[in-house]
């Protein structure tokens, strides 16, 4: 089930990316997690510092030799928002490609519910995120047509908009439908 973006550029004709000059061997593996607080809003924070930046994603971040994605699920939200989460599973993953940084990762999405769902995050990474806010599914799933802007209608004051981070774009493009995703996030 995942679906495969090159985002910017095109196969040689023989179908493969040339990957000659990048320094990654071979994919790294990374863990993103959707958090839904008491009122099934979803967090999210716009990425800055590393590829993607400027892009809207949830908290994510690279496995650590041996560790289980359902560990990863749990340490990447509390290293970055100081949320204390727990893994209710791991429910799809994507392919993502970035040529223009010369990275490749395989994503798996998880589902954690916090410990305290009226706990309020706090940027723990300054480099990595600029802000975290919750959203509602809806404007994030907007994202997933390719160019579109989105924006968080949960905070009026906020009128910075943006793309989705492409695995989560990539997750988007291969879900069927809102409600379908509504429904892998225990949100009906």
């Amino acid at each position: 089930m995942a679906q495969e973006s090159h985002h910017t550029a095109k196969p040689k004709a023989s179908g493969k990316i040339d990957t000659t000059k990048w320094e990654q061997l071979w994919p790294q593996f990374g863990v993103s997690t959707f958090i839904p607080n008491a009122d099934g809003l979803i967090l999210a924070g716009r990425r800055k510092g590393s590829h993607g930046a400027g892009t809207w994603q949830i908290p994510s971040g690279k496995t650590e030799l041996a560790e289980e994605l359902s560990t990863c699920a749990e340490r990447e939200p509390k290293e970055e928002t100081n949320l204390t989460c727990h893994h209710v599973k791991t429910f799809a993953y994507t392919n993502d490609i970035f040529l223009d940084d010369k990275k490749h990762f395989l994503t798996c999405f998880a589902l954690c519910k916090m410990e305290d769902p009226h706990a309020v995050p706090k940027v723990m990474e300054p480099e990595k995120a600029e802000d975290w806010a919750w959203w509602k599914l809806e404007d994030l799933w907007a994202g997933r047509v390719k160019g579109t802007r989105v924006r968080n209608s949960n905070d009026p004051t906020d009128k910075r908009d943006g793309e989705l981070f492409l695995p989560l774009f990539n997750l988007f493009n291969q879900v069927g439908s809102l409600e379908e995703l509504k429904e892998m996030l225990q949100l009906k």
